[in-house]
């Protein structure tokens, strides 16, 4: 995937927003994510998901929004060939992903007055 911004804070938890074409729909990448050992991917990358979805009118692109404990994590994350090759045996059209490392400016609800 290609990484749009440096990571600049290695204290706090990270997001990060991926986009990517999907060659089959929606189901297929769910049904890939359901499959995954969540547990064990969050104690080895300290990943938690926050968002998967397609678009409203296109079964055929998704976001998703993950969340990573460290820096290291998500280099781990990127670094995983075999959740490369699931992704794309789930039609996840590599070439297409752009993961966008989210600024230090954000906020998610929990953080709203």
């Amino acid at each position: 995937p290609r990484v749009k911004h440096a990571i600049k804070n290695k204290e706090k938890a990270m997001y990060i927003a991926i986009t990517q074409d999907l060659a089959r729909g929606f189901g297929p990448w769910k049904e890939m994510f359901d499959g995954f050992d969540v547990a064990a991917m969050k104690a080895d990358m300290g990943i938690s998901l926050v968002f998967a979805g397609p678009h409203q009118d296109d079964d055929n692109k998704m976001i998703v929004i993950l969340e990573f404990d460290s820096p290291e994590g998500l280099q781990k994350f990127a670094a995983n060939e075999d959740l490369k090759a699931a992704r794309a045996a789930a039609g996840v059209i590599l070439d297409s992903v752009v993961v966008t490392v989210m600024g230090e400016k954000s906020m998610r609800e929990e953080s709203m007055p």
